[in-house]
């Protein structure tokens, strides 16, 4: 017998975070009437193995939720692992299987597209005028799926005696509560503790060098340890290659064979830095600045086009790291598509409104486009917070060499912080004076 509540897993590109929040806030009722437990993976707790996280919840689920949107299909994660076993599970009968129509894309003869979706006859939900009645079909879709599968002597008391039972519920639901922080702070501790290389792995793939250091430095003793340190070290300070090469294992020989891509295209030796790169992603597919640097070795050989496609890949894998994101933004700019770059740069911007690079070039975007209240607004709030902030000046990105363009066309190098200074109160100034 199944027992409640059902357990739902939500499967999402981190690109639509908005559109899993809003979906569990509609989702609310549900949970209130102990019809549905719902998961997603920004609920993996520090120092979790995330990907071991994510199959073991994908597997405990009984109602899978597919947030369909482009960003979704793009996402090699929730296509090719987690939609795949989505639906094995739905055709062995272990698990229901609901796409959810949230932005609008081209989904014909996908795999998924054999199911019933919400809302009703693909009317997807960002493009409909009332978005909280499409959620409300959506949840309205869920409950019933949910009661469906609830046996009906479990299901019915559920809803009908919510309200009579709700203190002695609250009584219980209080120690489990209490029972389950305790069993949490434990599992937390003992992941903390034994799993630290495991995290700093994940790091390693999506860029993040520095919360790599620090979390494999805290870390005990070990090769896994020791084999993180050292590729922290390449990355981020010593490139010794000919030692690293000659210590590493295959898929670790990515982290050099990267390094090379970027020498190389310091050199403007297109060919080789391709080379490298390519034979970085082959070596390992998860290292995500393999894909950023490809992407970057396009966009300044004049041909954004490709640097996009591997832009949105090195995103995909690491959609929160800053140095990714603004190198989607610049492409998108690059190929002229304001609207995604606006988009980009606020999203980078949201993770850490210290870039300053970042925040200069969303007002030239704005102001491209018009939106010079937008701009004059941004121009005076990031001007503000800069003066009370110098020590923004160390922040990521800030600290590295800039390569704008200028007002009139031109192509700068800036590295000190006079040349930054000025370019900054320049892109102020016009955005301030704009009318």
């Amino acid at each position: 017998m199944t027992h409640a509540p059902l357990t739902v897993f939500c499967s999402y590109s981190h690109r639509d975070e908005d559109g899993l929040n809003q979906l569990r806030h509609h989702l609310a009722g549900l949970r209130r009437l102990g019809l549905i437990a719902d998961w997603h993976d920004r609920q993996i707790p520090p120092g979790g193995n995330w990907d071991e996280t994510i199959s073991a919840n994908l597997e405990a689920a009984e109602l899978i939720l597919l947030l369909i949107s482009p960003d979704f299909i793009q996402s090699d994660y929730c296509m090719d692992r987690e939609t795949p076993r989505a639906l094995e599970r739905e055709q062995a009968k272990t698990a229901i299987v609901i796409p959810i129509f949230w932005r609008e894309c081209v989904i014909v003869g996908l795999p998924f597209t054999r199911l019933q979706g919400t809302p009703k006859d693909q009317h997807w939900i960002t493009g409909q005028p009332n978005r909280d009645k499409a959620w409300a079909e959506v949840a309205e879709a869920i409950g019933r799926a949910a009661r469906n599968r609830l046996e009906p002597e479990i299901a019915e008391p559920l809803v009908s005696k919510w309200q009579t039972q709700s203190e002695l519920r609250f009584g219980r639901r209080r120690w489990a509560w209490l029972i389950g922080l305790l069993l949490i702070s434990v599992l937390t501790w003992y992941v903390w503790q034994t799993q630290q290389p495991e995290v700093g792995e994940r790091l390693l793939e999506q860029g993040e060098y520095q919360q790599a250091r620090d979390v494999c430095t805290r870390a005990d003793a070990s090769s896994a340890r020791d084999r993180c340190l050292r590729i922290v070290s390449l990355m981020l300070a010593e490139k010794d290659l000919e030692t690293f090469f000659s210590d590493a294992e295959r898929e670790d020989s990515a982290y050099g064979l990267t390094i090379r891509g970027e020498e190389a295209a310091s050199r403007d030796d297109f060919r080789n830095a391709e080379k490298f790169y390519r034979e970085a992603i082959q070596s390992n597919p998860l290292v995500a600045q393999a894909y950023a640097g490809l992407g970057q070795l396009y966009q300044m050989h004049g041909m954004p086009k490709q640097g996009l496609e591997w832009h949105l890949k090195a995103v995909d894998k690491a959609p929160n790291n800053r140095r990714f994101l603004h190198g989607l933004a610049s492409v998108y700019m690059d190929l002229g598509d304001l609207s995604k770059a606006e988009d980009t740069y606020k999203q980078l911007l949201k993770l850490d409104g210290s870039q300053l690079l970042a925040a200069a070039e969303l007002i030239q975007v704005l102001l491209r486009q018009g939106k010079k209240v937008e701009a004059k607004e941004l121009a005076i709030e990031v001007d503000q917070n800069y003066r009370l902030h110098p020590e923004w000046r160390n922040a990521l990105l800030n600290s590295q060499e800039w390569y704008v363009l200028l007002m009139d066309g031109q192509v700068q190098y800036l590295d000190s912080w006079d040349d930054k200074d000025a370019y900054l109160k320049l892109v102020f100034q016009t955005a301030r004076q704009t009318n």
